[in-house]
């Protein structure tokens, strides 16, 4: 049972990293065209539209950022909120249940 649990555990650790890490989170196109609504943001060279902010760790224009993922290495924003949520859940869930797998292996091991 507990290398099942531990199995799924790391699985769905590890895909919602990978899926964080390669799924576009909502990076914003070049606008060359002033459109209604629009500001020029000049480090990028474009017009882009409200709710669009500029990472300054990847350099890119992204729609309804959160913040830069150092684990990830990517912008979590819309896009990527999802599986990087799950992720985050899954360290939480896996900083509990080491403590726990390491006493029952324990005890276990004790009444040999």
């Amino acid at each position: 049972l507990a290398y099942v649990a531990t199995s799924v555990i790391l699985g769905v650790f590890s895909t919602a990293l990978f899926i964080t890490g390669f799924k576009n989170p909502g990076i914003f196109k070049r606008e060359r065209e002033q459109r209604e609504g629009y500001t020029w943001h000049e480090q990028t060279k474009s017009f882009r539209p409200r709710g669009v902010v500029f990472c300054s760790e990847s350099q890119v224009l992204v729609k309804n950022i959160d913040h830069f993922c150092p684990w990830s290495g990517t912008v979590i924003a819309d896009g990527n909120l999802m599986p990087f949520s799950i992720f985050t859940t899954m360290v939480c869930v896996a900083l509990m249940y080491i403590p726990v797998l390491f006493i029952v292996l324990v005890v276990s091991n004790t009444k040999r």
